[in-house]
């Protein structure tokens, strides 16, 4: 519903790409006189979604934090500075205010991203979750494999209420 729906969303993972990689996707490069545009660039008007943000290293963070800061970007390497105006959203499994304690992770940058913070406890937290994500879940499949839709039976969600969850919700 916001005024950036029509506009481009990249999800970028901080921790499955090489630092420079990263820093070369988000920011894009100069090299031989020609710009390639990074992703932040790219979705001027749109949103970035950044998956585990707290691996992202201290340089990128604080490269970052300057475009955030500027609403301008500056590719790696030199270049042009081009206006940017991009809604960032961040995610992380691990605590970024731990982080920040241990010099991982930006103070700046950390309450520049923070304008809406939402804490999602793990699924072990949630336990009343747990059957309406088993009914879902069941429903659906059920559906797309042309399936009679037949509950789960109450041993199997006791079973599952009585699991740790360590994979969490993904598990």
């Amino acid at each position: 519903n916001s005024a950036r729906h029509k506009g481009q969303f990249f999800s970028i993972s901080c921790s499955a790409t090489s630092p420079h990689t990263l820093e070369a996707e988000l920011f894009g490069t100069f090299a031989e006189g020609r710009t390639v545009k990074g992703k932040l660039e790219m979705a001027n008007g749109g949103t970035v979604f950044l998956d585990e943000i707290a691996d992202l290293s201290l340089l990128a963070q604080s490269r970052l934090y300057r475009v955030l800061e500027e609403k301008m970007s500056e590719p790696l390497d030199g270049g042009e500075k081009r206006p940017v105006n991009v809604r960032v959203i961040a995610g992380s499994s691990t605590s970024l205010v731990d982080a920040m304690k241990e010099g991982r992770f930006r103070v700046d940058l950390f309450y520049m991203l923070k304008a809406v913070s939402v804490h999602l406890p793990p699924l072990r937290e949630r336990k009343a979750d747990i059957r309406l994500l088993c009914d879902y879940y069941v429903r659906k499949y059920s559906r797309l494999e042309h399936r009679n839709h037949k509950p789960l039976s109450t041993t199997a969600y006791e079973r599952l209420l009585h699991y740790h969850w360590p994979g969490n919700v993904r598990e």
